[in-house]
């Protein structure tokens, strides 16, 4: 399949503390592996990650026999049939060509063209198909490996890519953009090609998916729709389709006849059934896991027909089957240790705990070494086994490793005998010697002030305090969040008015263990249930730090240690991303106007908020909600005009919210006037101010007015809009090429549907029905086509 640039998207200012003593777990984080190739014989396994990087390794010992690092493209990998062998589209400076890669390190080029060679598969052990970009369209083409000259394969007027050679057999099918959205072709000896299935309605490239079945007597694909998906197989020589299985979250399917299996991927990992024939056995679904992981895309290979599947896009799984025994296969320490950590968060603790003791057995350097200890540390403590989490610390210690700060190891073990050991005086101590090595070494990062939090509970002298502080935490660690939520609401009663409480509730629903965590968690407060709750919480602490008292806990230690107003501010931002995704608008307001007239438009995230609104999907109803209730309401929104003032940027910011907020709700009176207003608030820009920034504003504005003219019909008035918008793109945004395809796009069908008006408008209507991505000028080259 061909690979374009991911879709990228600005998400809602959600402004945590998080604290992080150690490595931050995004520098763990291996790559994404997006593809996996059995040799043919299934001796050897080939892996590529998305950023470019590709491993090959010895399927049966794991031992890694070649890499190569970040230039190999296009999610696909093509061995030999018989040799030790493949071929990969790799991109050393001059677009992506074909390398034929020997495992003992030797290249051969089989392309060279400035254009994206990709998508290779052999048609015998001399001979390839692959995609490639000659004047203008995608095509297919044939390559011999003794020339570097490619021949036409198969051209057509549209896109076509992803050829799939049928095993023992001479049917090729491919993938087209012939038919508006992607569709599947085959194509047949002496004839001409016929579709077989339009895919995706949406036009979203990267979700189609087809496979030959191992023994080539059918081909699996999994056609897409509004309301399910569904897994069809196509006979090619009776060209005769027959359903398979259905479901709403059907992403892919890999069928091996032989054995008599279909493995379906849907957003829970891989399921096995049983093939009967042409019919599934349904009751025969069977999850596909590997000590409680997630699998996905999921390959076979070998005589033997080996398994292999991605483990959560960092690792390896293989097996004899999908029935498994299951071993794993990960590239590098990261890897492991993630591989531990999941282990542990499965429930599978003594293998977890095996992981971690045969790591730091290992030959490795002294801070790999350390971050091993690191993180089985974190385990450690994780089963309240705090006496041996210290000695991880002491270990550490004693290594010297140069990538571990000593002020966090000492945070650390202060921490650890605060909170589990309840030695609160040894805690007291180290703490504060930490506290003196900071300071020899300058100012603490954010995170390091975060963690004194303990230091300055202790310091208070309150036994209450100390006692609350600590129930919060322990029952956070122990999973018990309604237990944390109860010390918190005490927290608060006893004394909210502290700045030093304040900070601590905020860092308890950030999670303050978040960042011990490899894998992709989330604040266990997030989830809907807790939401009154944390509500509650943070209008009685915002209500009590509007009116302080004499307090005990007031003097933490080091009074301005800290900024008291920072904290307020955290509060505040807080408290209204809850309200409103409680939907309480009215206090909203008032907490925005509060934000607003103490620490001005970015201190509430105005600019962010209206830069997401602008580019966000239709479908994004929270921050629909957020401009509609509140920074848009009739109360609020004079206010914030005031404050933006002549801006020449925020200012038609705000103008196109208010136009898009009216699109979506359909008032299209309104929608033309705000239009108006707004073309001339353009007109009356200086023409020195007439930046990028204010080109990539009038992109929206015009799309605005394509979208206005759409709902009425006026399919003219849309085309000459868009091209408007083509001409801004073409002239200050040259490399938004993903926008400037789509808008070609739908401009072809403007002029071509305006023949037959009433079909026209049926296609906009299942365009709006499924995000009217139109509406987000930031669309990426993956949904190239409208239906």
């Amino acid at each position: 399949m061909l690979s374009f640039p991911a879709r990228t998207s600005r998400l809602l200012p959600l402004l945590a503390s998080l604290v992080i003593l150690v490595c931050g777990a995004e520098s763990l984080c291996r790559a994404e592996i997006v593809s996996l190739a059995f040799s043919s014989d299934g001796q050897y396994l080939a892996s590529l990650e998305r950023e470019g990087n590709l491993y090959v390794h010895d399927a049966l010992s794991g031992v890694e026999v070649f890499s190569l690092s970040e230039i190999a493209c296009g999610e696909e990998i093509a061995w030999r049939p018989n040799l030790p062998e493949l071929v990969v589209a790799l991109n050393e400076g001059n677009g992506w060509d074909l390398f034929l890669l020997g495992l003992d390190g030797t290249r051969q080029r089989l392309t060279q063209s400035p254009a994206q060679d990709c998508c290779p598969q052999w048609m015998d052990g001399d001979r390839l198909v692959f995609a490639g970009c000659r004047g203008g369209n995608t095509d297919l083409f044939s390559l011999e490996t003794d020339r570097t000259s490619p021949q036409p394969f198969l051209t057509r007027p549209h896109d076509q890519w992803g050829a799939m050679l049928q095993p023992h057999g001479p049917f090729l099918a491919f993938f087209s953009q012939e038919t508006a959205e992607p569709s599947l072709w085959l194509s047949r000896p002496y004839r001409e090609p016929i579709v077989l299935a339009s895919l995706d309605p949406r036009g979203e490239l990267e979700d189609v998916s087809a496979a030959w079945a191992a023994g080539g007597e059918y081909l699996v694909y999994v056609q897409l729709g509004v309301t399910g998906n569904e897994i069809r197989a196509f006979d090619p020589w009776t060209e005769t389709h027959q359903s398979l299985l259905s479901g709403p979250d059907i992403r892919r399917a890999l069928a091996n006849v032989q054995e008599k299996w279909l493995i379906v991927e849907d957003a829970e990992g891989l399921t096995r059934y049983d093939l009967i024939g042409y019919q599934v056995g349904l009751d025969s679904g069977r999850p596909v896991r590997a000590q409680g992981l997630s699998l996905g895309h999921p390959t076979i290979g070998g005589p033997e027909m080996g398994f292999a599947a991605i483990v959560e896009g960092r690792g390896v799984a293989l097996a004899p089957s999908p029935d498994g025994p299951f071993r794993f296969l990960f590239f590098d320490l990261r890897g492991e240790l993630y591989l531990a950590e999941r282990l542990a968060d499965l429930g599978h603790l003594k293998e977890a705990e095996q992981k971690y003791r045969d790591l730091e057995k290992g030959p490795m350097s002294p801070d790999d070494l350390a971050e091993v200890c690191l993180r089985h540390m974190v385990f450690l403590r994780k089963q309240d086994r705090p006496l041996e989490a210290l000695r991880q610390i002491d270990l550490i210690g004693a290594m010297d490793p140069q990538q571990v700060d000593p002020v966090r190891l000492a945070l650390l073990k202060g921490a650890i005998l605060f909170l589990e050991s309840n030695r609160p005086d040894a805690a007291l101590s180290v703490l504060r010697d930490a506290r003196i090595l900071a300071a020899e070494e300058g100012e603490a990062t954010e995170s390091e002030d975060d963690a004194f939090d303990s230091l300055r509970v202790l310091e208070t002298g309150s036994r209450k305090l100390v006692s609350l502080y600590r129930d919060a935490h322990r029952a956070l660690r122990s999973n018990r969040e309604e237990a944390a939520l109860d010390a918190m609401e005490e927290l608060v009663s006893e004394e909210g008015e502290s700045p030093l409480v304040r900070r601590i509730i905020l860092d308890l629903l950030h999670d303050p263990y978040a960042w011990e965590s490899l894998t992709e968690g989330r604040s266990p407060f997030r989830i809907y249930h807790r939401r009154q709750r944390i509500e509650g919480i943070l209008l009685a602490l915002e209500d009590k730090a509007a009116r302080p008292k004499n307090s005990p806990m007031l003097e933490y230690g080091h009074p301005g240690e800290f900024d008291e107003d920072v904290t307020l501010e955290r509060l505040h931002q807080e408290l209204f991303q809850v309200l409103i995704k409680s939907a309480n608008y009215e206090p909203a307001r008032t907490i925005a106007l509060r934000m607003l007239e103490e620490n001005g438009l970015d201190a509430l995230g105005v600019s962010d908020y209206l830069d997401y609104f602008l580019e966000a999907d239709r479908t994004d109803v929270d921050i629909q909600r957020l401009f509609r209730e509140v920074l848009l309401s009739a109360q609020f929104a004079p206010i914030l005009e005031a404050r933006i003032g002549s801006d020449p940027i925020q200012k038609p910011k705000l103008a196109l919210a208010r136009i898009k907020l009216s699109l979506l709700e359909g008032d299209l009176d309104r929608t033309q006037e705000l239009l108006t207003s707004t073309r001339r608030l353009f007109h009356e820009l200086p023409v020195e101010t007439f930046t990028v920034d204010v080109a990539r504003l009038q992109v929206h504005l015009y799309i605005f007015a394509a979208k206005r003219a759409e709902r009425l019909h006026n399919w003219e008035e849309a085309r000459d809009m868009y091209e408007i918008v083509l001409s801004l793109l073409e002239k200050y945004m040259p490399d938004q090429t993903g926008t400037y395809i789509q808008l070609r796009a739908a401009i072809s069908e403007l002029e071509q549907g305006a023949k037959a008006p009433e079909v026209l408008w049926q296609m906009q209507l299942v365009v709006r029905g499924l995000g009217d991505d139109l509406l987000n000028p930031t669309m990426s080259a993956d949904q190239i086509r409208i239906g």
